[in-house]
């Protein structure tokens, strides 16, 4: 079921990128990228204990990939023109 729900929300997003004025990404940026953040720490948190260890450990090795790609992107935009 939630995999589904993920898909949808993938399908949706290039609609609310067009939704979004310019002059708002400035207020919305960072409590977007907090409450995601805060959004996947409570559902790891709250389940961890019930997942096999490999699965955690291998589940936050791609999450740290993930946060190293968004890392490098957010660098190569501070890089003067």
């Amino acid at each position: 079921m939630f995999l589904k729900v993920g898909k949808n929300y993938g399908a949706m997003r290039p609609i609310i990128i067009e939704l979004i004025p310019p002059q708002q990404v400035p207020k919305l940026f960072t409590p977007m990228v907090a409450g995601q953040f805060d959004l996947v720490r409570g559902i790891v948190e709250s389940k961890m204990d019930k997942i096999p260890p490999r699965e955690v450990k291998l589940m936050l090795k791609e999450y740290v990939l993930a946060l190293e790609k968004q890392l490098k992107w957010a660098r190569h935009l501070f890089r003067p023109s």
